[in-house]
This record gives C-alpha cells, sequence and structure tokens, in this order.
C-alpha cells in the first residue's frame, strides 16, 4: 500500500477580504467542490495558524467526500505581528467577516 494514493495534498488559495487583509486558506477539495459537502476548520487561537502539513482530521473529512476550507483569518500567526494584531479588541468583528467572507467566496 503507498501512503500517497489516500492522502489528500492541500493547496493553498488566496482571497481579498473586502475589509483590506488578503486572507490565505488552505482548501482541500478535488475539482467538483461545488457539489461537495463543506467542512469548515477554524483553528483555536485566537492567535494560532492553518499549516500546509498532515492533520488527521482534516485528511478524515477529505477522504470521506468533504471540501475542507481551512483560513488563516486575521489574527492568525504567520503573517507577521500586524497581521496577527488585528482582530486586538475585536474578537469576532473582523476575523468572523473574514470567515464569512471565504465561506461565500467558495
Amino acid at each position: 500500500m503507498v501512503i500517497e494514493n489516500y492522502l489528500t495534498f492541500l493547496p493553498f488559495n488566496q482571497f481579498q477580504s473586502t475589509t483590506e487583509p488578503l486572507i490565505i486558506e488552505i482548501l482541500v477539495a478535488g475539482s467538483t467542490i461545488k457539489r461537495r459537502k463543506k467542512y469548515w476548520w477554524l483553528h483555536g487561537g485566537p492567535a494560532d495558524i492553518c499549516l500546509n502539513n498532515f492533520d488527521p482530521v482534516i485528511q478524515y473529512f477529505a477522504l470521506n467526500g468533504f471540501a475542507v476550507f481551512a483560513p488563516n483569518f486575521r489574527g492568525s500567526q504567520g503573517y507577521g505581528k500586524e497581521f496577527e494584531r488585528l482582530n486586538w479588541n475585536d474578537l469576532g468583528g473582523g476575523d468572523l467577516r473574514d470567515v464569512r467572507e471565504g465561506i461565500f467566496h467558495l
């Protein structure tokens, strides 16, 4: 058995939020994303990050036919301190808008 035949690899996509920052998302899906069930994987934190590496939960859903959307919304790590501080005193504001826009972007 070759494990690579059973894994779904994670391409990075980007979309421009209407309220400034460029949002980086990981989207695990095939070519028929519009017809797939969707699963939104929102990292904890608020200052955390979704990385392009193996995650058993994301793989489980992807291998079972879901398109997995894992955004690095404002406040996520890895994009500089300014980006990480964008949701200070605004939790549930801009970060939630980023997630909603990402969902509609799909």
